[in-house]
């Protein structure tokens, strides 16, 4: 397999983001956190948008959506349970926060794709 790991981390393409990770667990009631404060904590990778920007229509405001990629070496995760609960991860990127809807594992290529939608509107 061609490993591709060195293109994702790239000097020329490779930046960091801040990611916040929960750590909790399902029960009665829904989703509990175990930690006050979600796990922060940097990686780096490539990022690159990956869609439209969208406009959401709310009964509240208008909602201005956007996509990024972010390719990293290590897995970003969705809403997950069994071994590892937790919800999806965050990742702060120019000071948006995006939640991850999608992780699509290349590992046998040496990395991985996450889609994140932003949470926020402009």
């Amino acid at each position: 397999m061609i490993n591709l790991s060195s293109i994702v981390m790239s000097p020329l393409f490779v930046q960091p983001f801040k990611v916040r990770r929960s750590n909790g667990e399902f029960g009665e009631g829904g989703w509990k956190e175990i930690a006050q404060v979600p796990d922060s904590f940097t990686m780096w990778g490539t990022v690159v948008p990956a869609n439209e920007r969208e406009l959401k229509q709310v009964p509240e405001a208008d909602r201005a959506m956007a996509g990024m990629q972010f390719f990293t070496t290590q897995p970003l995760y969705t809403t997950r349970s069994g071994q590892y609960k937790g919800t999806s991860d965050k990742v702060i990127w120019n000071g948006d926060e995006y939640k991850i809807l999608q992780c699509m594992p290349y590992s046998d290529y040496g990395f991985w794709k996450s889609t994140g939608q932003r949470t926020s509107g402009d």
